[in-house]
């Protein structure tokens, strides 16, 4: 199941995670931010480190980028595509993630 839309309100992109094992969930976030609260399994790179870490990314894999709000990770959705990967991001972040009620870690 490959969803057609760049960009996946939080119950859309947890679906998209169950059905695909393969995504590699990205937190484009700070440090400081990760600690406070993450989506399980995510891998910590924060955007201005994205350009350097493209290494640390399977290119063969999808991509599910998230962040705050959505800022963020919308400008690291166009990096990773410019750079040819497949790849999404979660509407409104971590924010409307657990604003829908969804499991994350703190």
């Amino acid at each position: 199941m490959k969803p057609a839309a760049r960009e996946l309100t939080p119950h859309e992109a947890q679906k998209w995670m169950k059905a695909d094992p393969a995504i590699q969930l990205v937190d484009v976030r700070t440090n400081e931010e990760y600690k406070e609260a993450r989506i399980s399994n995510a891998k910590l790179m924060p955007l201005q480190t994205l350009d350097v870490r493209l290494q640390d990314l399977d290119k063969k894999r999808p991509v599910l980028i998230y962040c705050a709000s959505g800022g963020r990770s919308a400008r690291a959705l166009q990096f990773l595509e410019s750079h040819g990967y497949e790849a999404k991001h979660v509407l409104g972040g971590i924010s409307g993630w657990a604003g829908a009620g969804l499991p994350y870690e703190s």
